[in-house]
Parts: structure tokens; sequence; C-alpha cells
């Protein structure tokens, strides 16, 4: 007769598969914790989804020299445009201002609309933190994905940056 397999052979074998899963995913939110507190009060940038219910306006003051460094050639100056995107609680504005320079941009300003005590809370942080991601930029490649816990103000960001885009080609 052959020997008896053990009958618990199923249930050792998932117990392993969940210790395993469980013991991944503790490493995972380990590292992401300790990249976090790496950072500090720096922002964290992930990618996302861009939204179809935004609209833009833009007005312009540029000066008449043209660069020749990019692929795309955007006259020097200063752009301005502004987004609505959309918050839980409504629509929130964001207006950008842009200072070019042979397609870099060389200055920036945000002025939000801060409708809304908590969206407030989320533009300033914003507001506090997108700098060092945009000053010294190309303007040709320039899109945020999440800046600061703000990705609708971002969001709206970079709609406004896709306005001025096409505004300061040449």
């Amino acid at each position: 007769m052959p020997p008896e397999k053990p009958k618990n052979t199923k249930l050792k074998v998932t117990s392993a598969v969940v210790v395993t899963f469980a013991v991944v995913m503790l490493l995972i939110a380990s590292n992401v914790t300790k990249a976090q507190q790496a950072a500090g009060s720096a922002s964290i940038v992930t990618p996302m989804a861009t939204s179809s219910n935004v609209s833009t306006s833009a007005t312009t003051t540029a000066q008449p020299s043209t660069n020749t460094a990019t692929s795309t050639t955007y006259k020097d100056g200063t752009y301005t445009a502004t987004s609505s995107y959309y918050v839980p609680h409504g629509s929130e504005d964001i207006q950008v201002s842009l200072t070019l320079q042979n397609g870099i941009i060389t200055d920036s300003n945000v002025k939000n609309s801060e409708g809304n005590g908590e969206s407030a809370q989320y533009q300033q942080a914003f507001t506090s933190s997108y700098k060092s991601h945009v000053t010294g930029k190309s303007i040709s490649s320039l899109s945020l994905s999440y800046i600061a816990g703000a990705s609708d103000t971002t969001q709206g960001f970079d709609d406004a940056v896709a306005k001025i885009q096409a505004e300061a080609k040449a």
C-alpha cells in the first residue's frame, strides 16, 4: 500500500502564500514610509490622470525675440493663463504666470482662488512647493503630476501651462 499523503498540504501551501504576501506588503509599506521620511517637507511627485473638464484662458505679453535652443521655438516674454478646475466642493481657479527666455522658464508665479478652506490648504501647499519643479526647466517639456498633495491644483497648473505653451510658440 502506498504511504498516505498528509491531509493539511493545501492549507500549509495557502498559509505560506498568505504569509509571503503579507511580508511583501509590509516591505513595500516600509519603503514608502522611508521615502516619505527622506523627502521630509519636500514634495512627492507621482503620476496622475488628466481630467477633461478644465477650461483655460490666457493673456500674453511677449517680446519679439525668439529662441533657437529647443526643437519648438518659443517667444521670450511673460505669459499668463488662467485655468478652472474641479474639486469636490465645486470649481477653483489658478492663474499661472511664466517668464520665458530661450524656451527656459526664468520666473513663475501663481495666484489661487482659494474659494474654500480645504482647497486653500492644498493650494497654499502647492504654491510653496512648485517653483523648484518649474524654474530653470524647459517650457516644452514642463508637466507636473502631483505637488504637495494638491493633485487638483497641479492639474489646473498643467492646463494653464499647456495654454501658455500654445501662446508662446513662435
